[in-house]
């Protein structure tokens, strides 16, 4: 019996796949489960339909990431931020941090784990990192740390 899984199943296929699978597997167990539906005429070109907008948000989606990373490639970020002795920052900055000021910078789309920094930054200084944030390209970025000056 020809079914469309409507959800990915471990040894069987993923979503969307068009499989062949024992009718009493089917009507008894995947149907009921609302994890397949059977592969008629209608539900074919429905699947085919949903895989073209699919494919087509996909493209939008890889363009808005290449123009982003083409922006980032090469940034010098500064960040000036409150310091004890001898430049060393009171917390450390992470990853996540940088990424909320390059998002306050304007730019979308970078999500946690994007981002690798060379090192953890705990005091003033210049230091790299590299964006990845998919469609095998890359982007790489210097922050620069400066010590705030306190008003007084």
């Amino acid at each position: 019996m020809k079914i469309i899984l409507l959800k990915s199943i471990e040894k069987l296929g993923k979503k969307n796949d068009i499989k062949n699978v024992k009718p009493g597997y089917a009507r008894n167990f995947l149907i009921p489960k609302k994890l397949a539906i059977l592969a008629n005429e209608k539900a074919l070109i429905a699947i085919e339909m949903r895989k073209k907008a699919l494919k087509a948000k996909m493209k939008i989606e890889k363009d808005k990431m290449l123009k982003t990373i083409k922006k980032l490639n090469g940034l010098v970020l500064n960040i000036s931020i409150k310091t004890g002795e001898k430049g060393r920052l009171f917390a450390s900055l992470y990853d996540g941090d940088i990424i909320n000021k390059l998002k306050k910078k304007g730019f979308k789309g970078i999500l946690d784990g994007h981002l690798k920094l060379s090192e953890v930054i705990k005091k003033t200084g210049k230091y790299s990192g590299v964006i990845d944030m998919g469609f095998k390209k890359k982007a790489s970025i210097s922050i620069n740390v400066k010590s705030k000056k306190s008003k007084k």
